[in-house]
């Protein structure tokens, strides 16, 4: 990872080109990053398409999303040193192409081991976008507006885990499922063009040192770290050899490089950014923040359509209101920049999600979209405040020589909470579906008064080998439902952990003195 340009000389190059061509660049870089979001969730819903064509299990079939997120979080380690290293403006234009040209090879893939293949390539190659799309938003504003930035990024972006899906469902319900990934042709060579065509450039180290021991360290963490999350839950976790290696793997990999970067001359990530009290713990927000959101999203989705069988449009209009939401928090988070303390606008949003997910204990079986509608939006409420407010405040006293290396470390530390945040949130579920169905089917007897003295349905009888089934059915479902009710329980108490943490930040509003100011 390396050091970015000075404010003043980022300013400069894009205050000169005008307004509209300033306007003109953040659509576009914040497009390229939104479909790139967009593809890490639509593909999940192609994959009972893709399990027939290819002839594969589920399992097999699963590596189709775990390359993704494995390729796309190795591709977040060597972003920043080599956005320095070759340029900015240079840099993110290949790795849209080679994302546009990636995600052509996944629609045409003839085996499973091709679309893995080049799915792993599609989110290695396109990772880069996501921090520095996010490094040219907010080098378009001064450093007392870098709130305005983060909320237009942090808008683009928050969509995609909303649309994708829709996209996913509306694409293989009307055609092929190679089309969901064909679609990134004709949305990506226009966004290239004008990314081409308006991005600025920025100043960069030709001569910057590459500490190849270090990125190959890291990589080796976070893929193997990844693997390891993904496939635990398929494969029993510690119960399996392949779980046991790539956890090995990742804690030696993770302990050479923290050696390594504190005894090195040149390290792959310089630690003199962690000196930053706001940076440091700004980035252990971002992972907590990361496991709290995005595996309740994950959850949501798979509890409607399992247990009330909503079809994935319908699901993606129920979903969408938390986006709206998304918007309306960050259009507030904005204006409470300008007026209140962070830590104090940080809390709201915390207790915003906590209350939420608090109103999600309170479902039954019976939720109505409405419900799932409302409490979504008021949790993307929260959300939206609290990624603008948390963006901008980790990055408040930082100097700006090092906002690429410590955006690429945020979104990396982020999505690294988000694929946990998911992992856990399934495994839990599954795990704790499992027990709770045990626990309520040793209730289910012809000795048991509820049953032999209630006016029960007659196909519940459980003297009769099909009353027995449909009562499993009914103890499937409401042990799922408990299992869920509980996570959601789960995520309400860590998110009112989290806000002690919060106050750890350095007082005062936005934007105080320092040497990056």
């Amino acid at each position: 990872m390396g050091a970015e340009a000075t404010s003043g000389a980022a300013l400069g190059t894009v205050g000169d080109t005008g307004r509209g061509r300033r306007i003109l660049t953040l659509c576009f870089v914040v497009m390229a990053a939104a479909t790139y979001e967009i593809n890490m969730t639509n593909a999940a819903v192609i994959l009972p398409h893709m399990q027939g064509a290819f002839s594969a299990t589920k399992d097999q079939i699963a590596w189709v999303v775990t390359a993704f997120i494995v390729g796309m979080l190795m591709g977040f380690a060597w972003s920043g040193w080599c956005s320095d290293r070759f340029g900015r403006r240079g840099f993110f234009l290949a790795c849209l192409g080679a994302y546009i040209a990636a995600s052509y090879m996944c629609g045409a893939a003839d085996s499973l081991e091709e679309e893995v293949v080049w799915r792993f390539a599609q989110g290695m190659l396109g990772a880069p976008m996501m921090p520095i799309s996010h490094a040219i938003v907010l080098d378009s504003f001064p450093r007392e507006k870098i709130a305005v930035g983060n909320a237009i990024w942090g808008i683009g972006i928050m969509v995609g885990p909303v649309l994708g899906p829709v996209v996913g469902g509306y694409i293989a319900d009307s055609a092929v499922w190679r089309w969901v990934f064909y679609f990134n042709i004709p949305v990506g060579i226009p966004i290239f063009l004008g990314c081409l065509a308006f991005i600025p450039r920025a100043p960069r180290e030709p001569g910057r040192h590459f500490d190849w021991f270090g990125c190959l360290a890291l990589t080796l963490a976070i893929g193997a770290f990844q693997l390891a999350i993904n496939r635990g839950e398929r494969l029993d976790w510690f119960a399996s050899t392949e779980v046991i290696v790539e956890a090995t793997i990742a804690l030696v990999a993770a302990y050479l490089f923290v050696v390594h970067i504190t005894t090195t001359r040149h390290p792959f990530v310089r630690i003199e950014m962690f000196r930053d009290r706001n940076l440091s713990l700004g980035l252990v927000i971002a992972l907590v923040w990361g496991f709290l959101l995005h595996g309740v999203l994950v959850l949501i989705s798979i509890m409607m359509q399992e247990l009330r069988g909503y079809p994935v449009i319908t699901l993606g209009e129920v979903l969408a209101p938390r986006g709206i939401g998304v918007m309306a928090g960050s259009i507030v988070a904005i204006q409470a920049a300008r007026f209140f303390d962070p830590r104090y606008t940080m809390t709201c949003a915390v207790l915003l999600i906590a209350g939420s997910s608090w109103i999600m204990t309170q479902w039954t079986l019976d939720v109505t979209p409405w419900e799932v509608a409302w409490s979504g939006a008021l949790q993307g409420f929260g959300t939206g405040i609290g990624f603008v407010t948390l963006a901008s405040k980790t990055l408040s006293t930082l100097e700006d020589r090092y906002r690429t290396e410590a955006l690429t470390l945020y979104n990396l530390t982020t999505f690294v909470g988000i694929g946990t945040g998911i992992a856990f949130a399934v495994s839990l579920v599954t795990r704790n579906t499992s027990g709770f169905h045990a626990l309520l089917a040793e209730a289910i007897s012809p000795h048991n008064k509820l049953l032999r003295f209630f006016d029960l349905p007659e196909s519940w009888d459980p003297s009769s080998e099909a009353g027995r089934a449909t009562l499993d059915a009914v103890i499937v479902q409401q042990a799922a439902m408990i299992s869920y009710l509980n996570y959601f329980f789960l995520i309400t108490v860590i998110a009112v952990a989290t806000i002690p943490l919060i106050f750890l930040f350095k007082g005062g509003r936005m934007f105080g003195a320092s040497g990056g100011h």
